[in-house]
């Protein structure tokens, strides 16, 4: 995870699509996603945020991202179903 955070911090160049299919490639489907996401939105890449969190196992360790992406309609349906 600690590798991911910082490939978005240095991963400017890439496009969110590349940059989140590059994260995936390298780390296991069981992954929290949430702290990789979390450093996106951080750090102005929202879309790559959400990009991310559509990855995330666990659906209650996504809503606190998405509320702080306004995305309320998505975080209620995620709280739902943790």
């Amino acid at each position: 995870v600690h590798w991911a955070c910082e490939r978005v911090l240095r991963g400017d160049q890439l496009s969110d699509q590349e940059l989140h299919d590059e994260i995936l490639q390298r780390l296991p489907p069981d992954t929290s996603f949430s702290d990789i996401a979390t450093t996106a939105f951080n750090n102005n890449r929202p879309e790559l945020a959400k990009l991310l969190l559509n990855n995330e196992p666990r659906a209650a360790d996504q809503v606190p991202l998405l509320i702080s992406m306004k995305e309320d309609k998505r975080a209620l349906s995620k709280a739902l179903e943790s």
